[in-house]
């Protein structure tokens, strides 16, 4: 079965946007410019500065900013709210009101509002991934995870190059939306961002169906990608990686600098840091093969969601771990390893997505009960309850 991909047809992402701008009273909002609100233009390639609708309900919305550190004689607290399951809450000792829309600094224009649902819980749920990411190992300062954009799927959400690092994100100040078509910044004002955005931009434009993009410099498998060993799926949680036979695809950027010569300017130090790179790269992936890894780099990986996207760059790198330590019983012959068979991976990669709920909540809960990572957004929603039904 042949994936088609719409590179550059955003006209249904496009309607969902003006849809959700409808939905959420943003059409009739003063319009000004801000970092991660929707803009509102239906032509992507046009190059005039937008202009940003605001959202402004009517009840002002009142968020912690600091948060007592968490210790074994003061446990987190279970609170309630109107739209979701119960969540974790910290105690709090002071209160801050929250901007009209997502910012990525502080501005003269503090107008006490709330956000939409959908955007909120966007923010949550990419701020606890980041923890999750660092907590796991695979991002230290570097690395970097995606959202589309939940009103506007023609954007995307991911952190600003302040305060950079995964671990340190904590609040709607700390992320700049981009545009899909090319990763510009919605904000022309926007503060710096990840040279290596277009990792995230191409993928989401090349699988409209894909909302989450991770990005890991994991040591744990960047060796594979330097003894050209081939990373395939030796238990049952990576039936994801795709086809036993072939391996996850390996992406070299001394290959896509070879094409480039002459149509950009050649750095060659492995960053994705263009749109032509970016493209490279995406064509390595597969809704089949939703993993790929970077020559002397790390590896990407995606997903329909936060969720989903963090399993797969989780246990992609347990994957690796676990077969590391098989080649050394093997004596180093890939070919004496067990791996899945290709039955066996279809089978578990139908497993693998409905038990990413089970995972996700024991990771999120890691990360709540540790004073190292702080949000100030709240906690995301729970997840329903999958899993395999027998």
């Amino acid at each position: 079965m042949t994936h088609t991909s719409i590179l550059d047809a955003l006209d249904d992402r496009v309607g969902i946007r003006d849809k959700n701008f409808t939905t959420y009273g943003l059409l009739n909002a003063p319009l000004v410019h801000r970092t991660l609100n929707p803009v509102l233009h239906t032509d992507i390639d046009d190059n005039s500065e937008p202009t940003t609708p605001v959202y402004i309900p009517t009840n002002p919305s009142i968020r912690p900013t600091k948060r007592d550190i968490i210790t074994t004689q003061r446990r987190p607290t279970l609170s309630t709210t109107p739209t979701s399951m119960p969540q974790i809450s910290t105690p709090t000792t002071q209160h801050r009101s929250i901007a009209p829309s997502i910012i990525t600094r502080p501005s003269t224009m503090r107008t006490m509002t709330d956000l939409p649902a959908p955007l909120l819980q966007a923010l949550r749920l990419i701020i606890r991934a980041n923890h999750i990411l660092h907590r796991h190992g695979l991002v230290d300062a570097f690395g970097h995870i995606s959202l589309r954009h939940p009103l506007a799927p023609d954007q995307y959400l991911i952190a600003a190059y302040d305060p950079g690092a995964p671990a340190l994100v904590k609040s709607q100040e700390d992320f700049v939306s981009y545009r899909v078509c090319d990763s510009s910044p919605v904000d022309p004002n926007a503060p710096q961002g990840y040279s290596e955005r277009f990792i995230h931009g191409e993928t989401l434009r090349r699988f409209p169906d894909i909302n989450c993009v991770v990005h890991s410099h994991s040591e744990t498998v960047i060796p594979f990608t330097l003894a050209s060993i081939p990373v395939r799926p030796v238990f049952h949680m990576a039936g994801f990686l795709g086809s036993p036979s072939n391996g996850v695809p390996v992406f070299d950027a001394q290959d896509a600098y070879r094409e480039l010569v002459g149509k950009v300017e050649i750095t060659p130090d492995m960053l994705i840091k263009n749109q032509l790179l970016g493209k490279a790269l995406a064509k390595k992936l597969h809704p089949s093969s939703p993993v790929v890894l970077q020559h002397k780099h790390g590896f990407t990986t995606m997903g329909k969601s936060v969720e989903e996207a963090v399993y797969r760059a989780l246990y992609t790198q347990t994957n690796c771990e676990l077969l590391s330590k098989a080649l050394v019983f093997a004596g180093g012959d890939v070919e004496k390893v067990s791996y899945l068979s290709e039955e066996e991976a279809k089978s578990c990669k139908k497993m693998n997505e409905k038990c990413v709920d089970k995972s996700w909540r024991l990771w999120l809960r890691e990360v709540q009960t540790s004073s190292f990572y702080e949000n100030e957004e709240g906690e995301p929603e729970a997840l329903a309850i999958n899993g395999m039904k027998v």
